[in-house]
């Protein structure tokens, strides 16, 4: 059983992982709703909105493919400029750790803004950019100036 899936994800890397991603996001935003309303909804938001959140997360699923092949090679253009350790190479643990930072820092970041920007966009809301009032912000120069 499990052969013919890491056969399809062998021989159709960005198809699996826009699949993979739809089926994982969808079910996310399922379990939102039932979380949400303590009942499961099929449809959730509704059937057409489902389906636009579907298609946006088979999207970043193909972004979730090509980052994670990009930062692979960043990590090793890095390591072969000596701007990190050899082991970042030659260790699996530590290569996997590095190559996942880099992608959260740098990449993470960017896709939230995306995702956040299309449930929006879906759900018909404004973006609020004003967090000065969710967020206590943190002042450096308070913490020290003591």
């Amino acid at each position: 059983m499990i052969n013919w899936y890491l056969v399809a994800v062998k021989t159709h890397p960005i198809i699996s992982s826009a699949v993979q991603v739809a089926l994982l996001g969808t079910f996310g935003e399922l379990l939102a709703v039932r979380i949400r309303s303590g009942k499961w909804s099929f449809f959730g938001p509704g059937p057409t909105r489902l389906l636009i959140k579907i298609a946006i997360w088979a999207f970043l699923g193909i972004t979730f493919k090509y980052a994670f092949a990009g930062f692979f090679g960043f990590v090793d253009a890095l390591a072969h400029k000596h701007l990190l350790p050899q082991s970042v190479t030659t260790n699996l643990l530590i290569r996997a750790f590095t190559v996942s930072t880099f992608t959260n820092l740098l990449f993470g970041p960017v896709m939230m803004l995306f995702h956040r920007w299309t449930d929006n966009l879906i759900e018909d809301k404004s973006m609020d950019w004003d967090v000065k009032y969710r967020y206590r912000q943190i002042s450096l120069y308070k913490q020290f100036r003591e």
